[in-house]
C-alpha cells in the first residue's frame, strides 16, 4: 500500500515537474486531476486502435471512456473561473494553458480514432447527447470540439476525393482493385499510414436489433452512417438561445453538409464511369458550391431543409428525419417545437426520399393510437400527409392495416400517382375486405381520392362498390359510405349517372338500423340540394314515395326528419306538380293524425309540410293549421271537403291507410283515425262495396270494445256512419253502379259529425244503459281477418 501511494507521488510529481505548474498545484489540483485522466485516458483508447479485439467491443469501450473523459472534462468550472485562482500574471497564464490542454488532449483523442475509422465520427453526435443532459456541462466548449474535429474530417474526405481523381485510382478501379492503404495524419499534423489491420477497414452501421455493428468493407473508407443523426442534432442547436453556441452548431452543421456532399459526390463518381473527366466531381467546384451553400442557410430553418435534402444521401435523410420525429416527444418543449419545423420543412421539399416509410407510420401511428390528444398531434398527422403524398399506395394501404383509421388528412394531399392509387383502391374494394374495419378505411381512402381528383362522370363500377358499402350488414360501413356520400355531394350532384347512386341510398331507408336511416336522410338531402333540376324531376316521385312510409315510424328523429324532407322536396320540385299530387294525397293520413302528436317538435313537422301540401293541390285552407284557428275536426272536414271536389277517386286508399292506424297503442291515433275513417266513409260512401262495408264495420266494433271512453264514443257514432252505408247501398251491382254515378255529379259537403270542441260534454253525455255490440266469437275472428287482408292489400295498392 505504501508502494503504491509513492508511486503514485512520483508520478504526479512528474507531471508537475513537466508542465511547471508545481506553485499552484494545491489550488489547481483539479485541473491537475482532470489533465492526468485525460492523458491516461487517451493511452487506453488509442490501445485499443491497435489492438485484435472485436472491431465493436473495441468502439463501444472507447466510447464509454470517451464518455467518462467528457463528463469530467466538460463539468470543469469556466475559465474565467480558474484564472480567478492565479496570484499573478504568470499564474494566470500557466492556468489557462493547462486549462486549454485538457480540451486539446479530448480534442486530439478524437482526431485520431476519426482519422483512423472515419465512422468513429459518431463520437459526436453522442458528444450532443451527453451534453443536452446537463445544463451545467460546459456546453459552448463541447461545441467548439465538435466543430474542429468536424473541420478535420472534412478535409480528411477531401483528401480522399482528390485520390479518387488520380489516374494510377483510376486504373486500379477499372482493374476492380481496391487502395489498400489511406492518408491519415498524426497528432503533430504529418501524413503516415495506418499500421493496425482494423484502420480504416470497417463501416458502423445497424443491424435489426438497432444496436451498431461495424461491416468490412474491404478498403479504405469515408462512409460515416451515423451523418443523417448528427446533422439532426446539429440542426436543432442552429436555433439556440445561446448566439455562441448557435454559431458553432451552423459551423459544423457546414462541415457535416461538406462531408456528406464528397460522399455523394464519390458515390456518383463509381456508378458513373462513362462520365467525362470534366463531368467528374471536382473539389473546387464542391467548395465553391459548399461555401455558398454555408452563406444562406446562416440560422434559417428553410434553407437548412432545404440544404439537408439536397445533400444528405436517402439513407443518411432518413436518419436525420427519424431523429427529428423522435425529438417531437423531448421533455424540452423548445427542442420538440424546433424539431417539428424542421420536420415539416423536411418532408414538404424532400419526402420522395425518405426510405424508412413504413417505420415511421408506424411510429406515428403507436403514439396516437392511445392518445390522440398528444400536444404534437398536428405535427404527427401532417407528416403522414407528406409522405401520403410522396408514396401514396405505400402509406394508404399501410395504414388500411390498422384497426382504427388514422385522420386521413388526405383532403390535404396533391396525389402525383392518384390512377395507381386509385386503381389498388378500388382493387382492394372489389375483393373483399378482411374486416369490416377495412371497409372502412377504403371507404374513407377512396371517396377523399374521388372527391379531391375525379370531376367527371364516375364508372359505374364506383358506383356499385358504394351500392354494397350502403347495403353492407355492418352498420358502421353503411353509415361511413353514405358520410361520405355527403360530402361528395358537389362532385355527385354533376353526374350524368347519379340516379344510380341515389336508388341504394333510398335503399338505405328500410334499413332496421335507426342511425343508417337519419344518415342516409341526410345524404340525400346533400345531393338533391345540389341537384340539376331536370334531372331531379325523374326520381322526385320515386323519392317522395320513400319518404311515405318514414312519416309514422317508431323512432321520432326518423319521423320528424322525414316529414320536413318531404315538406322540402315538394318546394324543390314547385314546378312539377302535378306529378306529385297522388304522392300528396297519398301522405295526408299520417301528416293529419300526426297533428295530435304529444311531441311538439312533430306537430310542428306536420304544420310545416301540410302547408306546402295544401299550397301544391290549391286547397285555401292552410290558415285551420294556425295555433289559434286550429281544430283537429276542422282540418279533417275542411280536407274531406276537398276530396270530393277533386281527388274522391283517392278516397278508398285513404280509408285503407286510415285502418292501420285502428290498431295503434296510442290513445291520439286511435281518435284521429276513427275520426279520419268516419270522415272519408262519409264522403265515400258511393265508391264502397258491400263487403268493404262489412269488413269496415267490423273493425269499428273492435275499436268500440277500448277502454278509453272518448275512443268508445267516437267508435260508436263511426260504426253508426258506416251502418247507414250499409242500409242504403243495395244488393244490386247495377243500382250501385248507378248510386255512383248519381253520386259524381251532384256532391254535398260533409258537416261536423263528432263536435271534437265539446269533448269533455261528449264524455258525459255517454248514455247508462250504452251497452257493446258483442259479436259471435267465431264471426269477430273471420271478420278481423278479413279486415287485416284487406288493409294489406289496400296499403300495397298505395305503395304501388
Amino acid at each position: 500500500m505504501a508502494q503504491d501511494t509513492s508511486n503514485t507521488m512520483t508520478r504526479l510529481q512528474t507531471l508537475q515537474t513537466t508542465v511547471k505548474w508545481y506553485h499552484v498545484e494545491f489550488k489547481a489540483e483539479i485541473l491537475l486531476d482532470t489533465y492526468s485522466t485525460m492523458l491516461c485516458d487517451q493511452s487506453i483508447i488509442l490501445a485499443m486502435n491497435s489492438s485484435f479485439v472485436d472491431p465493436l467491443l473495441q468502439f463501444e469501450s472507447q466510447l464509454r471512456i470517451t464518455e467518462l473523459s467528457f463528463k469530467k472534462a466538460f463539468s470543469l468550472p469556466t475559465l474565467n473561473t480558474v484564472k480567478s485562482i492565479g496570484k499573478n500574471p504568470e499564474e494566470i497564464r500557466d492556468l489557462q494553458s493547462l486549462y486549454e490542454n485538457i480540451f486539446n488532449v479530448y480534442e486530439d483523442t478524437l482526431i485520431i480514432l476519426v482519422s483512423k475509422d472515419f465512422y468513429k465520427i459518431q463520437i459526436l453526435k453522442e458528444m450532443v447527447t451527453w451534453m443536452s443532459e446537463n445544463n451545467q456541462y460546459l456546453q459552448e466548449r463541447v461545441m467548439m470540439v465538435i466543430t474542429k474535429v468536424l473541420i478535420f474530417a472534412s478535409k480528411r474526405v477531401k483528401k480522399y476525393i482528390n485520390a479518387l481523381l488520380l489516374p494510377s485510382y483510376k486504373d486500379q478501379t477499372k482493374r476492380g482493385e481496391t487502395i489498400r492503404h489511406q492518408c491519415v495524419q498524426n497528432d503533430q499534423g504529418e501524413e503516415q499510414v495506418p499500421s493496425s489491420s482494423s484502420e480504416a477497414k470497417f463501416a458502423l452501421g445497424k443491424d435489426k436489433s438497432g444496436k451498431s455493428q461495424r461491416k468490412n468493407v474491404g478498403q479504405p473508407s469515408i462512409d460515416a452512417p451515423c451523418l443523417g443523426l448528427l446533422a439532426a442534432e446539429l440542426s436543432l442547436l442552429c436555433s439556440h438561445e445561446d448566439p455562441l453556441i448557435t454559431q458553432q452548431a451552423i459551423t459544423g452543421m457546414n462541415y457535416v453538409l461538406k462531408i456528406a456532399m464528397h460522399q455523394k459526390s464519390k458515390l456518383v463518381k463509381r456508378k458513373s464511369s462513362m462520365a467525362s473527366d470534366r463531368e467528374t466531381s471536382n473539389p473546387k467546384e464542391i467548395t465553391s458550391d459548399f461555401e455558398l451553400l454555408s452563406k444562406t442557410m446562416q440560422g434559417d430553418r428553410n434553407k437548412i431543409a432545404q440544404s439537408v435534402g439536397q445533400t444528405l444521401l436517402p439513407h443518411l435523410l432518413s436518419d436525420f428525419v427519424w431523429t427529428l420525429l423522435r425529438k417531437l416527444f423531448s421533455s424540452n418543449k423548445e427542442s420538440a417545437l424546433e424539431a417539428a419545423f424542421l420536420l415539416n420543412l423536411t418532408l414538404e421539399y424532400h419526402a420522395q426520399k425518405i426510405t424508412t416509410v413504413s417505420k415511421i407510420v408506424d411510429n406515428i401511428y403507436e403514439q396516437l393510437y392511445g392518445n390522440f390528444s398528444h400536444p404534437m398531434n398536428v405535427v404527427l398527422l401532417r407528416v403522414i400527409s407528406l409522405l401520403t403524398r410522396a408514396f401514396p399506395k405505400k402509406v394508404i394501404f399501410q395504414l388500411m392495416e390498422f384497426p382504427v383509421p388514422a385522420d386521413k388528412t388526405l383532403s390535404e394531399c396533391n396525389f402525383p400517382q392518384f390512377p395507381e392509387t386509385l386503381h389498388y383502391v378500388y382493387k382492394v374494394a372489389v375483393e373483399g375486405p378482411r374486416r369490416s374495419e377495412d371497409s372502412i378505411v377504403t371507404i374513407i381512402f377512396f371517396a377523399e381520392l374521388l372527391n379531391n381528383f375525379f370531376k367527371e362522370s364516375l364508372p359505374k363500377e364506383f358506383l356499385v362498390l358504394f351500392r354494397n358499402w350502403i347495403n353492407d350488414p355492418n352498420p358502421s360501413v353503411g353509415k361511413m359510405s353514405l358520410q361520405k356520400i355527403a360530402s361528395m355531394a358537389p362532385v355527385f350532384s354533376e353526374l350524368e349517372n347519379v340516379c344510380n347512386l341515389l336508388l341504394p341510398v333510398l335503399d338505405a331507408f328500410l334499413s332496421k338500423e335507426y342511425t343508417v336511416v337519419i344518415r342516409a336522410m341526410l345524404t340525400l338531402r346533400n345531393i338533391l340540394s345540389k341537384l340539376d333540376k331536370t334531372i331531379y324531376s325523374t326520381v322526385c316521385t320515386r323519392i317522395a314515395s320513400s319518404y311515405c312510409p318514414l312519416m309514422d315510424h317508431v323512432n321520432s328523429d326518423i319521423q320528424c326528419m322525414a316529414i320536413r324532407h318531404f315538406g322540402e322536396l315538394l318546394l324543390d320540385m314547385s314546378h312539377y306538380k302535378r306529378m306529385l299530387n297522388h304522392v300528396i294525397i297519398g301522405s295526408l293520413v299520417p301528416l293529419l293524425l300526426f297533428l295530435e302528436s304529444n311531441e311538439t317538435r312533430i306537430v310542428n313537422a306536420c304544420r310545416y309540410t301540410l302547408t306546402i301540401c295544401f299550397s301544391q293541390l290549391k286547397w285555401s285552407i292552410s290558415h285551420l293549421l294556425k295555433e289559434e284557428n286550429y281544430c283537429f275536426e276542422s282540418v279533417v272536414l275542411s280536407i274531406c271537403n276537398n276530396l270530393l271536389s277533386s281527388y274522391e277517386s283517392y278516397i278508398t286508399d285513404l280509408i285503407s291507410g286510415t285502418l292501420g292506424f285502428l290498431w295503434s297503442s296510442r290513445t291520439f291515433l286511435k281518435k284521429g283515425a276513427t275520426i279520419l275513417v268516419g270522415y272519408l266513409g262519409k264522403s265515400g260512401a258511393h265508391l264502397l262495396l258491400k263487403e268493404e262495408i262489412d269488413v269496415m264495420i267490423e273493425v269499428i266494433e273492435r275499436v268500440a270494445r277500448d277502454e278509453d271512453p272518448v275512443v268508445k264514443l267516437l267508435a260508436e257514432k263511426t260504426r253508426k256512419i258506416f251502418r247507414e252505408i250499409a242500409y242504403r247501398i243495395a244488393s244490386s251491382t247495377i243500382k250501385q253502379t248507378f248510386r255512383r254515378w248519381a253520386m259524381m255529379f251532384h256532391t254535398k259537403k260533409l258537416k261536423l259529425i263528432y263536435d271534437l270542441a265539446n269533448i269533455t260534454s261528449l264524455e258525459e253525455s255517454i248514455p247508462e244503459d250504452f251497452t257493446e255490440v258483442k259479436p259471435e266469437d267465431n264471426l269477430g275472428n273471420v271478420a278481423e281477418e278479413k279486415a287485416e287482408y284487406l288493409f294489406q292489400e289496400k296499403r300495397v295498392s298505395f305503395a304501388s
